[in-house]
Formats: C-alpha cells, sequence, structure tokens
C-alpha cells in the first residue's frame, strides 16, 4: 500500500509552485530547517506544536503540507483532516521542490 492510498496526497509534477491562489502551503518542520529554506508564501508551525496551534490555519483553503520528503506531512495532515480541515500531503516535500525549483 502507498502513501495515497492512506492519505490524500498532491505533487509537485502537477501544481503550479508559485500560484497558492486555491490553498495554503503549511511548513511543519523545526524552525532551523525552515531557516535554510522553504516554498515563498507558506505558513510555519512546527509538527510538534499543530495541535495547539490549529486555530491560526485558514478552513476555508485546502492546505499542501510540508516536510522535507513526507513523514512529517503526513503525521501533519493526519491531524488536520481529524479537525475538520481539508488537507493533502506535498509529496516530496523540501527535497523535491530544491531539485526542481530552488534557486540557493
Amino acid at each position: 500500500m502507498t502513501l495515497a492510498d492512506w492519505s490524500r496526497v498532491v505533487g509537485f509534477d502537477h501544481t503550479d509552485h508559485t500560484d497558492h491562489a486555491d490553498h495554503v502551503v503549511l511548513d511543519v518542520r523545526e524552525p532551523a530547517e525552515v531557516a535554510r529554506g522553504t516554498i515563498a508564501g507558506a505558513l510555519f508551525v512546527p509538527l510538534h506544536q499543530l495541535r495547539s496551534r490549529l486555530s491560526e490555519l485558514p478552513r476555508d483553503k485546502l492546505l499542501w503540507v510540508l516536510c522535507a520528503v513526507g513523514q512529517r506531512a503526513y503525521v501533519g495532515q493526519r491531524i488536520l483532516t481529524q479537525h475538520g480541515f481539508d488537507a493533502a500531503v506535498l509529496s516530496g516535500g523540501t527535497t523535491t521542490w530544491r531539485a526542481l525549483w530552488s534557486t540557493e
């Protein structure tokens, strides 16, 4: 079974990485990781703080949950879904984003 069988997943292959009109990118990595770069316009809530900061997140847009590769994003997506948010894992995380579009 794949991650997509357990969770909603979106990928960079079928997204415009600069247009966030219909969604919000939520980065759930640790502060030191985010300091090394993230997707422009992303919200930042470390995974270990997510449950206590749900009130800071928009409920009117799809949340693309992002981490370095996908494991923390999957956990974050599950937490959000359990609390009534529309959320999806951004497959490949910042590792894929850097490989495809980063100018770092």
